[in-house]
């Protein structure tokens, strides 16, 4: 019985099941930042705080900081709330985690959201229904 071949995605030729391509090089991140984000651990914390927090941005659901929509559930990102550059350990913290539109995302990272009421809003379970 002969070995299964398969086309290689690095140099188009062919090789056996299982043999590694002398043109594979493995994936080397610049920064200790980006190989956390692209962890299959960050994709389901991620996916964990998106579903926590109803898929909303948490800022758009209180309506301030010029809300253009109180349900807002487009290009929702999930924020750091303490970031990875000051302590990594709590990069997987529910609590130190908060959905935001790129909006507010952009608005937190430049200063115009404080990261003490981002605490705040991260502590209360979102309600997305006005009593």
């Amino acid at each position: 019985m002969s070995a299964m071949l398969r086309i290689c995605q690095y140099c188009m030729g062919v090789h056996g099941l299982g043999e590694r391509c002398p043109h594979y090089k493995r994936r080397e991140y610049k920064t200790v930042q980006t190989k956390f984000r692209n962890s299959g651990r960050w994709q389901r914390t991620r996916k964990f705080v998106k579903e926590r927090d109803l898929h909303l941005c948490r800022v758009c659901l209180v309506n301030r900081y010029d809300t253009r929509r109180v349900y807002n559930s487009t290009e929702l990102e999930v924020h750091h709330i303490v970031p990875l550059s000051e302590d990594m350990k709590l990069g997987h913290e529910p609590d130190n985690l908060i959905t935001l539109c790129r909006f507010h995302h952009q608005l937190t990272h430049s200063g115009g959201i404080e990261p003490d009421e981002l605490k705040k809003l991260a502590g209360i379970p979102p309600t997305p229904y006005n009593p």
